[in-house]
């Protein structure tokens, strides 16, 4: 009995041990095969020490205009950076942009007489040269208020906006040779593309299919005609640098040759074309959240399967004959079935003057209602609004269509949505952008004089246009992808300011010397800037034009062959002249 519970103890041991050794190389087996444990790369990026403060300064103050810049610059100040708007007009702050302040440059532009003139004109390529007349008209005043401002914010970056014209923004930074980062909705300041044009110039965005003679006229004698146009006002402008003690420029992009220029647009709707590595394309840049549609809106949109939506840029000029004319449109259009409903986003029509408000318009039921009762939205099948989130709208599955000027951020909401445009374009971008958007196949235009007929006739192409449904699926697709590079263009600027604080550019303020700030010498380019952003300055643009071209190259081989060519002539004529000689 003793051996058995003695042999039953030994034998309880080994089954131990064996279980213990057997386990263990299992555990060591399964940790063997098991996957390896990760670790996160670190995405931070680390801000010590890096320049805080960004300028943003725009010319015109329009939302259009400066809400895409904002956008980016509240990414920013989400990573500690702290932004300040100098604009005219009183925009912020808001409560989309709550942490970033303004600084008044003086009354909304809107408000001065010669903006107005200039945009109750019909677009042409003296509008710019007007709008050059505008800002020596204001540089002054301007000048002394970005003076003040910089007094008390000094900033270290500045984010000009150059749409047409922002030459005190950049000549402020050039004088305090500070970084600048460029912002544009348009392709400003590229290089000299001959296949592509502009449309002040009365040519066409794209010169594919143009004949020899436009060809001729929008790359050689258009572009004189508005140099020479510009001439006076690029003199003033000079003059007035010239008593503040900044170097005079003759070309406004002069100041930012060498610096990085931030384009809100997107591969697809750009005629294709290479771009240099300093112009950046960052677009379509978007809010991210949007207000809710009201209670009444949501009402008819629900009542309603095929709604047309009508919104313009409130700061362009609409004649109340163009807007009565539309109006009658929209009534045919809901009579003959072609849409049921529309809304109009009316924050200031020209309706309300007489006799436009008192006319009448006659509906199918031969009833008759006054523009002003249609105003106050006396018809069930007509919405005037004041809500101003028109991406809310769009957003709608039966809002089926967009009745727009053009503007590139209307222009992105609506692509974004997948939502088709007829395009009234009057001025600006607004022409450029809808000769890209008919060119996309995704909308269509109206002529500058048109008839009620013209807009139900392409309201009803529109809607049963199977082709530009397609192509409008693929845009979509475009503009969604490219939404999130906004972030990058963050990410361009904050690389600006690590930049400046590696490489300074002999503009660092001392606290305690504030007296820099006031000093406004004249500085002479330099390769400062150069230095700054040397990743992405092609060689060329230090080789210069002969060397930078390989003309001296080319040139060289073109002589040498023509030389081997001359020389074997010449041994030929030779053997000519030889035979011939004999044979005498």
């Amino acid at each position: 009995m003793i051996f058995l519970k003695n042999t039953g103890h030994v034998l309880f041991i080994v089954i131990c041990i064996y279980c213990l050794f057997y386990d263990g190389i299992s555990c060591v087996t399964e940790n063997k095969n098991a996957a390896p444990r990760l670790e996160k790369r670190p995405m931070d990026i680390d801000r010590t020490g890096v320049p805080k403060q960004i300028f943003v300064g725009s010319f015109f103050g329009e939302w259009n205009q400066i809400r895409p810049m904002l956008e980016i610059c509240k990414i920013l100040v989400e990573r500690g950076y702290n932004v300040t708007l100098i604009a005219p007009g009183d925009l912020l702050p808001t409560s989309e942009y709550p942490t970033i302040n303004q600084i008044s440059t003086g009354p909304s532009i809107e408000s001065d007489a010669t903006y107005q003139e200039l945009y109750q004109k019909t677009f042409n390529r003296k509008q710019i040269s007007g709008l050059r007349k505008l800002l020596v008209k204001k540089y002054l005043d301007y000048f002394e208020t970005y003076q003040l401002a910089i007094k008390m914010i000094k900033p270290d970056l500045f984010f000009c906006n150059i749409f047409i014209i922002n030459d005190i923004c950049l000549d402020i930074a050039w004088s305090l040779k500070k970084p600048i980062v460029g912002f544009s909705s348009q392709m400003l300041g590229t290089p000299f593309i001959p296949y592509r044009s502009e449309v002040w110039y009365n040519c066409h965005v794209n010169m594919e299919n143009e004949s020899f003679i436009n060809r001729f006229r929008c790359a050689i004698i258009e572009p004189i005609r508005s140099i020479s146009e510009m001439l006076s006002s690029i003199e003033e402008l000079n003059k007035l640098r010239s008593t503040l003690g900044i170097k005079p420029v003759y070309n406004p992009f002069e100041r930012i040759k060498d610096s990085l220029v931030l384009v809100n647009t997107f591969f697809g709707l750009e005629v294709p074309h290479p771009l240099p590595p300093l112009v950046q394309e960052i677009g379509p840049v978007m809010q991210d959240k949007y207000p809710l549609i009201t209670s009444k809106l949501s009402s008819f949109i629900s009542s309603h399967s095929r709604i047309l939506y009508i919104s313009f840029n409130p700061n362009t000029f609409i004649r109340p004959e163009t807007n009565l004319i539309i109006l009658h449109a929209i009534v045919e259009s809901i009579q003959n079935e072609i849409i049921d409903g529309a809304i109009w986003y009316s924050p200031s029509l020209s309706f309300n003057e007489e006799p436009i408000s008192s006319t009448q318009i006659t509906f199918s039921n031969r009833k008759s209602l006054s523009v002003s009762e249609l105003l106050s939205n006396k018809h069930p099948d007509l919405h005037f609004t004041k809500f101003d989130s028109q991406f809310s709208i769009l957003n709608q599955t039966n809002v089926k269509l967009f009745l727009t000027t053009g503007d590139i951020t209307n222009s992105y909401e609506s692509l974004y949505t997948g939502t088709p445009m007829l395009i009234l374009p009057v001025s600006f971008d607004q022409l450029s952008n809808s000769e890209k958007l008919v060119g996309l196949g995704v909308a269509l235009t109206l002529p500058n004089y048109f008839s009620t007929n013209h807009v139900v006739e392409k309201i009803f192409k529109i809607l049963n246009d199977d082709i530009l449904q397609k192509n409008l699926k693929k845009t979509k697709l475009l503009v969604r992808i490219n939404s999130k590079r906004k972030h990058r263009a963050a990410d361009l600027i904050e690389f600006v300011l690590h930049a400046s604080s590696l490489i300074p550019l002999d503009n660092t303020v001392d606290d305690e010397d504030e007296d820099d700030y006031d000093d406004y010498g004249i500085i002479e380019m330099s390769g400062d800037y150069e230095g700054l952003l040397k990743e992405w300055i092609t060689p060329d643009a230090r080789m210069g034009f002969f060397k930078g071209m390989y003309l001296d190259i080319y040139g060289s081989f073109i002589l040498i062959i023509v030389g081997a060519l001359a020389f074997l002539l010449q041994r030929i004529w030779n053997c000519l002249k030889g035979v011939k000689h004999k044979q005498d």
